[in-house]
């Protein structure tokens, strides 16, 4: 299915506010279970169309070859996805993080438009919002530069209100959070 895969086309989107291609977004959501990747497509089907003529992709000659010989899709999904049973667990985390809203590809660094897994969650992943160069924040739980000196209050509050414990007001370019500029 496309929506898990990024078979389709992923080359012809974009991630929001960085020009930079969503493969890397397509590819963590291959572990959406069936019922959700149902959900969204239930939803989906409740909307009004949009006309929006969205440009053919047209890759360089390095691009091409990069197509044709190191950049492959992902692997077919053949059998069932189940997601863990609801609640406050570190899989059901994990499930809802990297594959149902896969945050993770905008808060890990990439190289070469290829997320780094080694660092996932590090931040660092660059935005233009309005000519301004922001970077994701590490969500890793270092004290020195992540969240790891955080209270889990202090987590829903920055989320809920955009404005950290510091008093710093999060730029975020992600749709469904209530602190985008």
């Amino acid at each position: 299915m496309t929506v898990r895969s990024g078979t389709s086309s992923p080359q012809r989107g974009r991630l929001p506010g960085s020009g930079k291609p969503e493969a890397t977004v397509a590819e963590r959501f291959n572990g959406m279970s069936d019922d959700d990747v149902g959900a969204i497509v239930a939803c989906l089907r409740t909307l009004e169309p949009v006309e929006n003529a969205v440009p053919d992709f047209k890759p360089s000659v390095m691009g091409r070859i990069l197509l044709a010989f190191a950049i492959k899709p992902a692997d077919r999904i053949t059998a069932p996805v189940s997601v863990p049973p609801p609640g406050p667990t570190p899989e059901y985390g994990d499930y809802l993080a990297n594959h149902v809203s896969p945050r993770a590809a905008c808060h890990t660094p990439h190289v070469r438009g290829v997320i780094q897994e080694d660092k996932l969650w590090s931040g660092g992943f660059d935005f233009d919002v309005d000519g301004d160069i922001i970077y994701s924040a590490n969500l890793t739980r270092d004290v020195e530069t992540g969240i790891g000196d955080r209270t889990e209050n202090d987590f829903f509050t920055t989320i809920r209100t955009g404005v950290n414990p510091d008093g710093i007001v999060v730029r975020c370019r992600c749709p469904g959070h209530s602190s985008g500029t």
